[in-house]
């Protein structure tokens, strides 16, 4: 019985540790779970059981920020994440008196000092780049540090690394073109296998050192600094690289914590080919990643096109190119060009967009109307008299502000929804390892293939350009009081209730006599409307029923206006029957 109960509790003291025994494998996502680096770092202090690592995604980062013990602060691509420093006299990065912390795979580019260590023990900073400038300081540490600087790059800063003593080991960096390497001279130890090329004071060499004029690196005016076929960087380094499994490189992308991504292709472009090629098609160009994993002569990677026709960005499924036969991605090998032919640019039926509203105000209408379905832009046509005098295309949208205009003058509108055909692309780059390695995705190029179709015009809509003012001017005709109420001639409530004058009351004897009657007594009242500006909120009420009314008999065709009649006369009757039926009841319970 107590061997029992002694297995039981300690099973029980096992399932409680588990959690905190997975603990140390777990991370923390910047900016999905924190808005910054350090509120990261700050959480994990306070609750170490979130993890050991800050993951730090893609995008620049403007901190300063302070490392602590036990904690890894990684980036997930050295050369898209960004680090600089809020505050320029204040290191990016900081550690005092923090032991066994990392940083690894960032580029921190700006601020006085870019990484500052002070009485800190087992601090590695491993598969960075630096680029500070020539009045910055990449790496200082004091006489109380001992730090791992293991396969960094440094190229173009004014000190690469200040040591304070040489607990401080510099190993498998690559420093190019700084104007002091490695200082002070009189610290020599600690300093094994790392490349030197064309800086303007190496500083002390140390062991097994490469000096080169130039590192060759792929593309350093671009941040792109993993190393071109030929370097004497590759292979130059102690232990193995995670992107290939060969002989460790020196620099950034070299050793087991080297991110393994590719650098993202460049100058991404697209031409329509379709007159040269004799179907619909384009030609695609990018600049040549000159990484040696991907561009070596007898072994490279290569590149694979993305594309789609039916929206712009992710993800990219078309399948039409080749008649059908090409579907998306296209593994197109070590080329940078390459033709897409016998596309099948989309075709539409669009329907006609419906002009809800104006706005006018001073020198400009803003036009309101529906949104078709597939449309990818819209014309508006306008002028003083007939619309095809100016035509003016816009985007996706269903309000735009036509400028330039008169004020005072009448102006008639109309739209039309227009479908273009595009199509979208981005190239990607892989290297030449076993698992294939794949870059991000490129910038995005987009072009306009195959016919435009265009709907019909819109109904044409008249309005005048004019401010809308407290006390306007009224017309010499038209709806006065209206016009006063709603503070512009051309309000679209006011235009409904033209268009009723117009369409219904001008069409009858009845309806001219009641205009004139109208004429000859409104502008007493809407001058007083128009003098008392509290009146305007309760004349705006009183009016809405005759808008409606308006609305009904000139928006809505006969069919409607009849069944509308139908309905109320229908309404009307049973409302008469159960008063009659009511009454009737009530008469007799009387007698």
């Amino acid at each position: 019985m107590p061997m029992y109960y002694s297995l039981r509790y300690f099973f029980v003291f096992f399932l409680c540790l588990v959690p905190y025994a997975w603990a140390g494998a777990a991370s923390v996502a910047v900016p999905g779970d924190y808005d910054s680096i350090q509120q990261a770092i700050d959480a994990l202090q306070e609750n170490p059981q979130l993890g050991d690592t800050v993951l730090v995604a893609r995008g620049t980062y403007e901190e300063n920020i302070a490392l602590a013990s036990g904690l890894t602060v990684k980036g997930v691509e050295t050369m898209a994440v960004f680090l600089q420093a809020k505050v320029s006299t204040v290191p990016a990065v900081s550690g005092d008196a923090v032991t066994d912390a990392v940083l690894r795979n960032f580029t921190i580019n700006s601020g006085d000092t870019g990484v500052k260590l002070t009485a800190s023990s087992g601090v590695r900073v491993i598969n960075n780049v630096f680029r500070m400038g020539s009045d910055a300081t990449a790496i200082e540490t004091d006489d109380q540090t001992d730090a791992e600087i293991f396969h960094n790059t440094f190229y173009d800063n004014g000190t690469a690394v200040s040591r304070g003593s040489a607990l401080t080991i510099l190993n498998y960096n690559i420093f190019s073109n700084n104007d002091v390497a490695i200082s002070p001279n009189s610290l020599t130890n600690g300093i094994n296998a790392n490349c030197l090329a064309n800086n303007s004071t190496d500083g002390p060499n140390g062991l097994d050192v490469v000096t080169t004029n130039d590192a060759q690196f792929a593309g350093g005016s671009f941040n792109d600094f993993h190393l071109k076929q030929g370097s004497p960087c590759i292979n130059a380094a102690v232990g193995t690289d995670v992107i290939d499994n060969t002989t460790a490189d020196m620099g950034a992308y070299g050793g087991a914590n080297a991110d393994i991504y590719p650098a993202q292709v460049r100058s991404l472009l697209v031409t329509d080919v379709s007159d040269e090629i004799g179907s619909t098609s384009v030609r695609l160009s990018w600049a040549a990643n000159a990484s040696h994993r991907v561009s070596h002569d007898t072994n490279p990677g290569g590149y694979k096109i993305y594309y789609d026709s039916d929206a712009s960005g992710e993800p990219y499924s078309g399948t039409d190119a080749l008649a059908g036969t090409q579907a998306s991605p296209i593994d197109v090998g070590n080329e940078t060009s390459f033709d897409l032919t016998d596309l099948s640019p989309a075709s539409l039926q669009l329907s006609v967009p419906v002009i809800t509203g104006t706005s006018p105000a001073t020198g400009v209408v803003g036009l309101h109307w529906t949104a078709v379905n597939g449309a990818t832009s819209y014309r508006i046509y306008y002028g003083l008299n007939d619309v095809s005098e100016n035509v003016l295309e816009v985007d996706d949208v269903s309000y735009h502000v036509i400028s330039g205009l008169t004020d005072g003058v009448s102006y008639q509108f109309s739209v039309s929804a227009v479908f273009q055909p595009h199509y979208y692309f981005v190239v990607t780059t892989y290297d030449n390892s076993a698992d294939t390695n794949e870059s991000r995705l490129s910038a995005e190029a987009n072009i306009v293939l195959g016919d435009t179709a265009e709907s019909d015009l819109s109904g044409i809509v008249t309005a005048i350009p004019e401010a809308a003012v407290p006390y306007p001017i009224l017309p010499n005709e038209g709806c006065f009081i209206a016009t006063a109420a709603f503070g512009y001639y051309d309000a679209p409530q006011v235009q409904l209730l033209r268009d009723f004058r117009d369409q219904i009351l001008l069409s009858n004897s009845i309806g001219q006599s009641l205009v004139k009657w109208y004429y000859a007594n409104s502008p007493e009242a809407a001058k007083y409307i128009n003098q008392h500006e509290q009146w305007k909120p309760l004349i705006q009420a009183a009016l809405l029923p005759l808008i409606a009314m308006a609305w009904l008999t000139t928006q809505l065709g006969w069919p409607l206006q009849l069944l509308l009649c139908v309905l109320l006369a229908a309404v009307t009757w049973l409302r008469w029957q159960r008063r009659g039926v009511s009454q009737s009841i009530s008469g007799e319970a009387v007698s």
